[in-house]
């Protein structure tokens, strides 16, 4: 295969924070809306709901069609055409009434191919910087989760329709998807036929570490849609705008910037990572205590996006750390993603029926706890420092080593 060229560190750090802030907008600008979604595309409770559900169930699927395309394109390639399936599948959704569902299944498919290509990438650059470049993936990330429902809900507040406040995060997507082709997706060749692995059918070992972080994955990804889905809900039941429930779920996400910021710092420079799990979980049982003690939202709300808002970069930089070289990360990413956003989908439907079944916040609240401390038992398992290479080839004295993640001088030039 023809070696690629890498772009500079500093436009190869401006393209990963072009194609993370879209992420998350296409799912989270919807949940401050949802009694307005459903008078709008004629919605019941429950299908309201597959809204989001159905988004994650693609995530889910679809991720192992990522390292198809990316054997096709490669993978900078792969991000811009994700990218672009982002910008078409929402703005479908925004100009054909009825297309709600069609156009969230092609924003979804985008946002996979995105999101199982980064870690691949980012590996890419090396072990030594995986850590910093999976900080600054993870921060951008949690702003466009923040900022989607933030303003949507302001734009409502202040009586833009529905379909217009949700649908400028088209044209967000649009100019990244330029914006990372002209940085980075620009200067990867197509490889030659037969070249690229495909990472989703890469064997590894030990065998049971792909399947221990989607399990870890799923239960982190159905917690946070989870808070995603329900808490602006929440919010409004407890007597706030849609502007403020928006405000409340951007709260999350910045507060989460904390974690995704820092928690892929530290998660190379400890010995056993699970210690990190452990402090972010203890912020999740606080967090949906307080949900359920009836404080104040602000207060559950500071204390998840302390929490839980940190474990998906533990996981993500947990596919980069331990990974032998980019093409297990690919094939981590692949399967976590597949079988993580599956289980989460079903996980919400799950929930919604529970929830409609039994109206209490304060046993929804307690039940999502309790989801918490499942995480926690499997990251006893998942969380650890074991590297995971191809099946086959032999560990080397270099491999044993625990990844850095710092940057270099000569990276940062």
């Amino acid at each position: 295969m023809t070696t690629a060229a890498r772009p500079g560190a500093w436009a190869f750090g401006l393209a990963l924070v072009v194609a993370a802030l879209n992420l998350r907008p296409a799912i989270t600008s919807l949940s401050p809306l949802m009694p307005e979604l459903r008078a709008t595309y004629g919605l019941t409770e429950l299908t309201t709901v597959l809204v989001i559900a159905l988004p994650v169930l693609v995530l889910g699927l679809g991720s192992v069609l990522a390292p198809v395309v990316a054997a096709r394109l490669g993978a900078r390639r792969t991000v811009t055409v994700g990218l672009l399936a982002v910008a078409a599948g929402i703005g479908v959704r925004s100009v054909v009434r009825g297309a709600v569902f069609p156009g969230t299944v092609l924003a979804a498919l985008g946002i996979t191919l995105v999101a199982v290509m980064l870690p691949a990438v980012v590996r890419d650059r090396g072990a030594a910087s995986a850590g910093a470049w999976t900080a600054v993936y993870g921060v951008a990330m949690a702003v466009g989760a923040s900022a989607a429902p933030t303003v949507t809900g302001l734009l409502d507040d202040r009586g833009v329709p529905v379909l217009v406040s949700t649908g400028g995060w088209a044209a967000v997507a649009l100019v990244s998807a330029v914006a990372w082709h002209l940085l980075a997706g620009g200067r990867s060749p197509v490889p030659a036929a037969g070249s690229v692995p495909r990472p989703a059918h890469t064997r590894v070992t030990p065998a049971g570490a792909p399947w221990l972080l989607a399990a870890l994955f799923g239960v982190q990804a159905l917690l946070f849609f989870a808070i995603v889905t329900w808490l602006p809900r929440f919010a409004r039941d407890s007597g706030l705008s849609v502007g403020q429930a928006g405000g409340l779920l951007g709260l999350f996400s910045v507060v989460g910037c904390v974690g995704s910021l820092l928690v892929p710092l530290f998660v190379a420079r400890l010995r056993a990572p699970f210690v990190l799990l452990m402090a972010l979980s203890a912020g999740s049982l606080a967090g949906f205590g307080a949900l359920a003690a009836g404080w104040p939202p602000v207060v559950g709300t500071v204390l998840l996006g302390l929490g839980q808002a940190g474990v998906f970069p533990l996981v993500i930089t947990l596919f980069v750390s331990r990974a032998a070289d980019s093409a297990v990360a690919a094939t981590l990413s692949a399967r976590s993603q597949s079988v993580g956003f599956t289980g989460a989908a079903i996980g919400l439907v799950a929930l919604a029926v529970l929830h409609q079944a039994q109206p209490s916040w304060p046993a929804f609240w307690l039940l999502l706890t309790a989801l918490v401390v499942v995480q926690v038992l499997i990251g006893s398992r998942a969380a650890v420092r074991d590297l995971v290479r191809p099946s086959g080839s032999p560990p080397s004295a270099a491999s044993l080593r625990t990844p850095q993640v710092a940057l270099t001088q000569g990276e940062l030039r």
